[in-house]
């Protein structure tokens, strides 16, 4: 199986751990600086303050300082911070991310430039990597973080460049109640 590291631990990067545990994977759910609280919750008994459900068994819990530790040996990195932490994501996060590892962010919506262009967050993700070789991925649709932690049957699209790699993303998070479709038209989705 594999290890999956998610930073931020919004809602929605929280529900994530929901299909992966499902699926066997390793979960690494670590906090930025505004997830102290949620992490030491978590840490006694996988309740989530925010989301107000109980994540699964077997989730490991890290605050940001301890982010080194949770990269170890991941195999994928979940963007879970919401359209506000996209910034510091950049800042702090893409930097650092190993080159081989894709990541996976579920941050939907677009970018509102100064001059009134939008654009994609993985273009604008690209546009913060100088000249680094990540993979940029994002998962689009109507799900919500109650329904994908609730097991509610729901449908998303992965999406990126590597169509090949979508596929891989998609067996790993595909469950009974997460349908997931994959595309190359990041705009789109």
């Amino acid at each position: 199986m594999s290890v999956i590291t998610v930073i931020g631990s919004g809602q929605m990067g929280s529900a994530m751990s929901v299909p992966a545990r499902h699926n066997g994977h390793e979960v690494r759910l670590v906090g930025t600086h505004l997830d102290r609280e949620v992490i030491d919750r978590l840490r006694i008994d996988n309740y989530h303050i925010n989301l107000k459900r109980y994540l699964p068994e077997g989730c490991k819990y890290y605050q940001l300082e301890e982010l080194d530790e949770a990269l170890q040996g991941t195999d994928l990195i979940i963007g879970g911070v919401s359209s506000f932490g996209v910034d510091w994501f950049c800042e702090n996060i893409l930097p650092i991310i190993p080159e081989e590892v894709p990541l996976l962010s579920i941050t939907k919506g677009l970018i509102n430039l100064e001059d009134g262009t939008l654009i994609s967050y993985l273009d604008y993700y690209k546009q913060h990597l100088n000249g680094r070789k990540v993979s940029l991925n994002a998962v689009g649709g109507p799900c919500t973080s109650y329904e994908l932690a609730d097991l509610d049957p729901t449908t998303v699209c992965f999406c990126g460049d590597d169509i090949e790699l979508l596929r891989k993303l998609r067996e790993m998070f595909r469950t009974d109640f997460y349908h997931i479709s994959v595309s190359t038209d990041v705009l789109g989705i």
